[in-house]
């Protein structure tokens, strides 16, 4: 490969890979990673395409959030972001912030679990999470008015 002179700002060759890759590695809670998996499955077979692009939503919106930053609630909300409602039901049942994430800004956000109250940090990222998935499912992702 003549590509290795610069890691860091180059795309990964296969995004889908990517995001198994990195599904596999991180540790996270609630069954998100077999659920994951499932989705990833459930794309594989019913629509490639958006498999595709939930993928590279995945690694941009990581890619967005920037060093400092836990990147799983990115990661996750990026894949989910193209699930139409009935895969948001079935994937995101029990996982509260992404489906909060995804939600339609216009409703009321899914409630949260009982005796857990959210955080402001926690609806600040929300909003970030949402912010920075406008900018890539718009019309113009380099148009500063989005």
């Amino acid at each position: 490969m003549s590509h290795s002179s610069s890691h860091s700002h180059a795309p990964p060759p296969d995004y889908v890979a990517w995001v198994h890759r990195a599904n596999r590695r991180w540790i996270v809670h609630g069954g998100l990673r077999q659920t994951a998996e499932a989705y990833l499955a459930h794309l594989a077979r019913i629509d490639p395409p958006r498999l595709e692009h939930s993928c590279r939503n995945a690694y941009r919106l990581v890619r967005e959030s920037g060093p400092l930053v836990d990147p799983k609630p990115w990661f996750y909300c990026g894949l989910f972001s193209l699930a139409r409602p009935a895969e948001a039901r079935q994937y995101l049942a029990d996982h509260w912030l992404i489906a909060s994430v995804l939600a339609d800004p216009s409703q009321p956000p899914p409630a949260p679990q009982p005796g857990r109250p959210v955080s402001p940090a926690t609806t600040a990222l929300i909003q970030q999470i949402r912010q920075s998935l406008l900018r890539l499912t718009g019309p113009d992702p380099t148009d500063p008015a989005i």
